[in-house]
């Protein structure tokens, strides 16, 4: 099983001084035999092509969907072209709205400001019976930080989770999925975002954070749902 892990950030250096960089988290996470990862910096310029990868993992970014930036057009059209083949997706934070605005979905910044720390979600009955949530807790906590959301869904998407900030998760057929939280974070990550944001003066308070138990499982269901995939 090969996963291809589009990186769309270099990670801000205060974290990746400490804790490394998310996609060493991506394979942190990963409790399934078998499974290769391998890089593609999308924000240098390097793409998979559409055969590479079982699947893929879009992570998030600093940047936003919706800004003119070189490589952030060119991953949305390779996007396109993945959905026409319907190569298996998951879409964090910067991905998944990146997806949702690749097939026609709207992205803002969200009038509800910063959503950071460890948040609840509400997964509906779709979600429940999602793949994608299998053995993933419904009062779990699931850690954030982003301030865009996605306020329209692509016509062929199903939500699957939101909360009182708007859509946590939606899937596309059984092959593509968004998540707007981040199930690659560790605690220690989380805390250290937030007090980054706090400390630039862009949240007034360090947000309460919890621990998450089982939103990591997200990227392992991801996996599994592949073919071939290990049980």
């Amino acid at each position: 099983m090969n996963i291809a892990v589009i990186s769309n950030g270099p990670g801000l250096e205060q974290v990746k001084e400490e804790y490394g960089h998310s996609y060493q988290w991506v394979q942190d996470v990963c409790d399934i035999e078998g499974v290769e990862f391998r890089q593609y910096n999308a924000y240098k310029g390097i793409l998979p092509q559409l055969s590479d990868g079982d699947g893929w993992i879009i992570t998030g970014s600093a940047k936003s969907v919706y800004d003119d930036i070189d490589w952030i057009v060119e991953l949305e059209m390779l996007i396109k072209k993945a959905y026409d083949i319907e190569k298996p997706i998951l879409g964090i934070c910067f991905g998944h709205q990146l997806v949702a605005q690749a097939l026609g979905g709207i992205v803002e910044k969200n009038n509800k400001g910063w959503e950071l720390g460890s948040s609840s979600i509400i997964i509906n009955d779709i979600g429940l019976s999602s793949p994608i949530f299998k053995d993933v807790l419904i009062d779990d906590y699931f850690y954030m930080s982003h301030q865009d959301i996605v306020i329209k869904l692509p016509k062929q998407a199903v939500e699957l989770a939101s909360n009182e900030k708007g859509n946590q998760s939606y899937s596309i057929g059984d092959y593509i999925y968004g998540v707007q939280f981040h199930p690659e974070f560790p605690y220690s990550v989380t805390k250290k975002y937030a007090k980054i944001r706090h400390d630039k003066g862009l949240i007034d308070t360090i947000p309460e954070l919890n621990k998450s138990k089982t939103s990591h499982m997200i990227i392992n269901n991801f996996i599994r749902s592949l073919k071939g995939g290990n049980e």
